[in-house]
């Protein structure tokens, strides 16, 4: 099996057929699809083995609690055989050629990260192209409101997470995504992480999909919790991935720009969680070992 695509599903009942129902009509047809049922609260449960239990591509594998984007899509890795993996949200939907585009570049070297031109639903405007990651340690979708106009290979700091594909093994090498962030800047640790080793992140332009805007945590997360991961996160990538002066710059610069920012008080939990918090105690480490 050539690529593994994992959609993580929370609550996603409205959606989540959409999506595996455009990844089947791929026309690159060496793929499985590992839908995991990331702890839903509606009957997605329920949709997903009526509509996929008997076809033989998709793999359905549940979880009894919501293990968030992090762990979901390391719980699909765990149980997925390509040799690629494609990290794909529910709230997606892809062209049938999207697979063969990204296959045609990804084959060509194991340690790149690499993302499709994602662009918003029902318009001609980018949601991203791929990831810049500007100092001190804001991640910034390149493109974003801006009309299509990007061809060819677009080279940057971070495969964005919303369609992330990536080596297998590169991935259980690199340990897998970090859980402790649960979402957001995920996807900049595993290319900083990445990084270090000789990966690059590229996104491939000839391979589209449309992102429906994060539906699964405009319904299922509260504002002010969106915000407070955003920040806290912000720091912690900062924290796992730097050191000395230029590590200490970043953070001051960081939690100095954020006490600035409305609700601060978020900004204050998100600095003193990380600082003196179980997270910042911890050094990353590999967490994540490949099923045998």
């Amino acid at each position: 099996m050539k690529v593994s695509i994992i959609i993580v599903n929370f609550n996603g009942q409205k959606y989540i057929a959409d999506c595996v129902d455009s990844v089947l009509r791929s026309n690159f047809k060496e793929f499985e699809v590992v839908v995991v049922e990331n702890g839903s609260s509606d009957k997605s449960w329920q949709l997903l083995n009526k509509q996929y239990n008997n076809n033989h591509q998709v793999k359905l594998i549940k979880s009894k609690a919501n293990l968030f984007f992090t762990g979901g899509s390391n719980l699909g890795a765990k149980n997925a055989i390509g040799s690629w993996l494609v990290f794909l949200n529910a709230d997606t939907c892809v062209e049938a050629d999207w697979l063969k585009e990204l296959w045609s570049v990804a084959k060509k070297n194991t340690k790149l990260l690499l993302q499709p031109k994602i662009l918003m639903q029902s318009t001609d405007q980018i949601d991203c192209v791929i990831g810049k990651y500007i100092w001190p340690g804001y991640g910034q979708a390149v493109g974003r409101g801006h009309k299509d106009h990007y061809q060819g290979l677009v080279w940057g700091d971070y495969a964005n997470g919303t369609c992330l594909m990536i080596n297998r093994q590169w991935f259980f090498k690199l340990g897998g995504f970090d859980e402790r962030f649960k979402h957001f800047y995920e996807d900049v640790d595993l290319q900083l992480r990445a990084k270090r080793q000789g990966s690059q992140a590229v996104g491939v332009m000839n391979a589209k999909i449309w992102h429906k805007g994060s539906l699964s945590f405009k319904q299922n997360v509260a504002s002010e919790v969106i915000g407070y991961y955003y920040q806290r996160n912000r720091f912690l990538t900062v924290i796992k991935n730097f050191s000395g002066i230029d590590r200490c710059l970043r953070l001051t610069v960081l939690g100095l720009s954020s006490l600035l920012r409305p609700k601060s008080i978020l900004s204050v939990r998100a600095i003193f969680d990380v600082i003196w918090g179980r997270d910042f105690l911890e050094l990353a480490k590999p967490n994540l070992t490949a099923k045998t």
